[in-house]
Formats: C-alpha cells, structure tokens, sequence
C-alpha cells in the first residue's frame, strides 16, 4: 500500500448521479390505471359468468318443458301415479318460488339454483 487515501466524489460527481427513484414512486402512478383495468376485467368476468350460468339453467328447464310437453302430446300414454305425484311437486316448486328478481340478491340466485335442482331430481322421478 502506498498510503494514499481514496479519491473522494467531487461534489459535482455526486449531483451527476441520481440514484434511482423509488419503486413505489413509479409504481403508485401506474396503479389507479391497473385498478380501473382488473375491476374491468372483473367486471367482464361477472358477466360473462351470469351469462354462462343462465343459459345453462335455461337450457335445463327448456328440456322439462319439452320433455312434459312431450308427454302430454301423447294422449296414448298412461300416468302412473308416481309420475302424477312428479308433475304436481314440479308444478308445486315452480309456483312456489318466492323469488325477489328485481335485487339481485346472493339468495334468490341460490334459491333459483336449488329449485331448479329439486326439479331435475323430480323429472327423474317422472322418468323411472
């Protein structure tokens, strides 16, 4: 060693050299405009989902109906009294769905999907 002490930075090397800007700095600008975009997407997301759901279920009841209106063309055909007793409960859980449609509401989603549900298991006792 020769006993020198480091250069020190000039004060003007020192100004010439900014450090870096913070990450949360260029990030905070950034993320108004990503929020707005992934509740976008979210949004899409709902509706597509509601949208998905609802044909399903729809196509599930138009197959009831085709498959009762079936029946029913059949003047032929003989009703058991189990299948009867089937036609009564569809009809009973149809008129009995108590459903506020206007809200929106978690529940009458929830209510609509369960008698939709106890109607299929009813057709299947229509079928057997």
């Amino acid at each position: 060693m020769t006993g020198k002490t480091p250069a020190r930075k000039t004060p003007s090397t020192r100004a010439a050299r900014k450090p870096p800007a913070a990450p949360e700095k260029l990030a905070s600008t950034a993320i108004p405009d990503e929020t707005v975009m992934a509740l976008k997407n979210l949004r899409m997301m709902v509706r597509d989902v509601a949208q998905n759901w609802s044909v399903k279920l729809q196509g599930e009841l138009a197959a009831v109906i085709e498959e009762i209106e079936s029946e029913m063309a059949d003047p032929a055909a003989s009703r058991k009294k189990a299948q009867t007793q089937a036609l009564e409960k569809i009809h009973k859980l149809a008129m009995d769905s108590k459903i506020k449609m206007n809200k929106g509401r978690l529940r009458d989603i929830q209510k609509l999907h369960q008698t939709i549900r106890n109607i299929r298991k009813a057709m299947e006792e229509l079928d057997s």
